[in-house]
């Protein structure tokens, strides 16, 4: 209850703010007051104050809501409000020593429980360092704050107070002893001194145990030998003082930072305010910043810290810090100050946020396939849409845990079908769902470049550049700076930061184009990361394009509506046989007779990519429509007088002629056989042809094969072939092409499997090349027809290869195609197994052909 008779002043009068945490510690501040004052009036206040005075001073004395800087700050900024005439505060209480003592630590320090620190400049730093804004290099931690130090009146004062104490002078040790007296009068006897005997330091590498809140049970065969203290006293020790809102337990850290940077203590609220309230922290030792906490020491230590606060103000004179600027204009000043420079920062910031965003970014991955992306869609036209309603690709945008596999043969227009899923993507749910975009070319300078690490990284610069608001995962930026602890490689960082990214989205679509054409190692990252993480659960959806053939599909039918040769179910194992659901029947929420869920059971969906010939149709007629609208194109001679526009011959005899485009584009169709790349050499041929002189002439020159742009197109196939392929694959893909070339009907690919055994002298099945490695072989001049393995015949790709072929250079096999052909057929029939081939000629596919060559 509040003393009637107690002095109050003014809030004008009080000169000096004094900040603790902890009851104890405002316990011993309390007991200290020479004169307890009553408090003033405080509206719009939220602190709560004891003042009084302390020797010449008037004292407010505080205590935060709670612990950490920000509490501190909160309340010192209230306070220096209300008192608006504070010069300069104290923050007073406890916090953890970093001591320096022998064995098996090296050094000069010995400080022991008990004892006081002081803040006090040091280099660079003003008293206080922010340990929590600092770099962890390979070679130690790094400090990066550089907080404001003290006024000079405080710091001259504490220079004056530690020559006092040298020779035994102040009163600190009367006050001390003041207190702890006062404090046990009114039954709190544990402020007293608690006994070197409990003042125990343990080595660095042993914690204590899980169980006990005191030492009790600690090994005593861990604690550090020191040399006995002659007093029981506390020492003083001035210096650096680390302040974070943790609360330091790591005896390696605290060692770090005392031998980098010199730190004497560790406590939580002094960051807080130096920059804000001019002050002078002072902290009494209750524990070593190690997990051996306990609160035995915190207030004794609390009633030595006050103790040399009041030490400390004796020696100041209040006329010295009459003429200082208050506080609280010293914070509005700085406020003021810190807008602009936080305005000007801000700007520095995110510029140098920018920049530091795209180093990492070109550390990741120098592959820039947004710019791939965005050619492709200038470029690209809808041919496929009817791949874009299939059942297997809406199934797959919404989020199957399986691969859709795109195959088809070269030229199909799968790049092309990649824009398509591209722009419907990005257009149905923009940044909300990403789109990763990779091309794996057959480019020789590309190639090289798509090695496993920068595709993964490609990987996760699409996905973080995908919106301002994806953060850089820290794991990647302490890779960047070296900073990683060496159990994981850059690799294993990339997959787990990939991995975290794709958790945190709504979905990812990542898109991987010519797969085929990457290396072996590249493939794996597909196959086996990518597709774990769809299979995992992860929102990532996973589509491939590759050269491929038409499989065999297992036959199935839907066990509730009969629909025949469903190519997606629910299938379950029941324990009467096998069920199975298509999917529509799922929707309508139809179950098996076991009331089981099912489960879809592919981790691949495969869908074939080609050009529909109405497809085709409609992209000719799109490009010619092209080519006749830069034809009408006129421009104004007044402005361009010269070169005079001259638009090419097709177009302009192709003007006001829709019946004779439509047949042009239905014949181009035609020519190309579902080939969107023959279509386009066809189209390129017919726009650089001359000026015909009637309609017939037209068509007439649509019949002569684009001779010359097609054998570049094979030239550079061929080309790549023998780039990529070794010695033994590069026979094989030859021997195809010749025997394909001169066979005089379709072989099936039996039929060429056995044909190509031949080489090794012996037909049997382990010598028979797998159809997927002769395919791959032939670098997609070839593909394969049909589903039946009896009759799934190989051909060209396209019609006019073996003209082509015939007329290059490229391998002796294609100039004497017909002959290496005969000796295929003489040497199989020639084979020592001649009579089994006669015998089982189901057996020897060849044999029929052989015999009608």
């Amino acid at each position: 209850m509040d003393d009637p008779n107690r002095i109050c002043l003014t809030p004008d009068a009080y000169t000096v703010g004094w900040v603790c945490v902890l009851a104890s510690e405002q316990y011993a501040a309390r007991a200290l007051l020479d004169e307890l004052h009553a408090p003033p009036p405080t509206p719009r206040d939220e602190n709560a104050y004891i003042v009084g005075r302390m020797g010449k001073h008037n004292v407010v004395i505080t205590r935060p809501i709670g612990q950490g800087k920000v509490n501190a700050a909160d309340a010192a900024v209230n306070m220096t409000r209300t008192f608006p005439q504070i010069r300069f505060g104290l923050l007073v209480g406890v916090g953890g020593g970093a001591t320096d003592s022998p064995d098996p630590y090296v050094g000069k320090r010995d400080i022991r429980l008990g004892d006081v620190v002081v803040s006090k400049p040091q280099g660079e730093h003003g008293g206080i360092v922010q340990y929590d804004t600092g770099k962890r290099y390979p070679e130690g931690y790094k400090i990066i704050s550089h907080l404001d130090k003290p006024k000079s009146a405080l710091i001259v004062a504490a220079n004056v107070l530690q020559s006092h104490h040298q020779f035994k002078e102040g009163h600190m040790k009367k006050y001390i002893q003041d207190a702890t007296l006062k404090l046990r009068d009114l039954g709190m006897p544990y402020f007293g001194f608690p006994g070197r005997e409990h003042d125990l330091l343990f080595r660095r590498e042993y914690r204590h145990p899980e169980e006990g809140e005191d030492c009790s049970n600690c090994d005593r065969t861990q604690i550090v030998d020191r040399d006995p203290r002659p007093d029981d006293g506390p020492s003083i020790h001035y210096g650096l003082i680390a302040s974070a809102d943790l609360t330091m337990q790591d005896p390696k850290f605290r060692d770090a930072l005392r031998k980098s940077e010199k730190v004497l203590c560790f406590e939580k609220e002094a960051a807080g305010l130096m920059d804000r309230f001019p002050c002078i922290a002072i902290r009494g030792i209750s524990d070593y910043a190690d997990t051996h906490k306990c609160k035995k020491w915190q207030p004794y230590a609390a009633v030595a810290a006050a103790a040399y606060a009041k030490d400390l103000l004796a020696v100041i004179q209040p006329h010295d810090i009459a003429r200082d600027r208050a506080a609280a204009q010293v914070l509005e000043q700085f406020t003021h100050d810190l807008n602009e420079v936080r305005e000007k920062f801000n700007k520095m910031s995110t510029a140098m946020d920018t920049k530091y965003r795209h180093e990492i970014m070109g550390w990741l991955s120098t592959l820039d396939f947004k710019t791939e992306q965005e050619d492709l869609l200038s470029r690209s036209v809808f041919i496929g849409k009817w791949l874009l309603k299939s059942e297997e690709f809406m199934h797959w945008v919404k989020g199957s845990r399986w691969q859709l596999r795109c195959y088809g043969e070269a030229g199909t227009g799968k790049t092309n079908f990649c824009a398509m899923v591209i722009h419907r993507l990005q257009k149905t749910f923009g940044l909300k769902r990403p789109v990763i975009y990779l091309y794996l070319s057959d480019d020789e300078h590309k190639r090289v470049k798509q090695t496993l690490d920068n595709l993964l990284g490609s990987m996760l610069k699409q996905l973080i550049s995908c919106g301002p608001n994806v953060d850089i995962p820290q794991k990647l930026i302490d890779a960047y700076e070296g900073l990683g602890n060496g159990a994981y490689s850059t690799r294993e960082i990339m997959k787990q930061a990939f991995q975290d990214l794709v958790a945190k989205q709504e979905r990812v679509y990542l898109i991987v184009d010519g797969l085929n054409q990457c290396f072996p190692e590249v493939s794996e990252l597909i196959k086996e990361y990518a597709l774990g993480l769809v299979q995992d659960g992860l929102p990532l959806s996973l589509l491939t394009t590759s050269l491929g053939y038409r499989e065999v599909k297992k036959i199935v039918f839907c066990n509730h509506c009969r629909k025949q040769n469903i190519g997606m179910y629910v299938h379950c194992d029941c324990d009467d046989g096998q069920f199975d659901l298509c999917l529509d029947c799922k929707k309508q929420g139809i179950i098996c007779p076991k009331n089981h869920d099912g489960e879809e059971p592919y981790d691949t969906v495969r869908i074939e990519v080609r050009a529909r010939n109405d497809e085709l149709e409609e992209y000719c007629r799109e490009m010619i429509s092209r080519a006749l609208k830069t034809g009408r194109d006129r421009r104004d001679e007044r402005v361009h007088p010269s070169p005079k526009y001259n638009p090419r011959p097709i177009a302009r005899y192709l003007r006001d002629k829709p019946g004779l485009v439509n047949r042009i584009s239905r014949q181009i169709a035609g020519k190309a056989q579902c080939s969107l790349i023959i279509a386009q050499l066809w189209l390129q041929n017919l726009f650089e042809s001359k000026e015909p002189e009637n309609d017939k002439g037209v068509l007439r020159f649509l019949d002569k094969i684009p001779e010359k742009r097609l054998t570049a197109y094979v030239d550079e196939r061929i080309a790549k072939l023998k780039r990529y392929r070794k010695e033994n694959e590069l026979h094989i893909a030859f021997t195809t092409l010749a025997l394909i070339m001169s066979a005089c009907r379709y072989l099936t690919i039996l039929q060429l499997q056995h044909a190509l055994a031949l080489h090794s002298d012996q037909v049997i099945e382990s010598t028979l090349n797998d159809r997927t490695f002769i395919l791959w072989s032939a670098n997609g001049l070839i593909t394969i027809d049909k589903a039946e393995e009896s009759c799934s015949f190989v051909r060209f790709f396209h019609g006019t290869l073996p003209a082509v072929l015939a007329k290059s250079d490229h391998h002796p096999f294609l100039k004497r195609a017909e002959y290496e052909m005969a000796k295929t057929c003489l040497k199989y029939l020639q084979d020592e197994q001649s009579l089994s081939h006669y015998e089982n000629p189901t057996a020897y596919p060849f044999l029929p052909y052989a015999l009608r060559f």
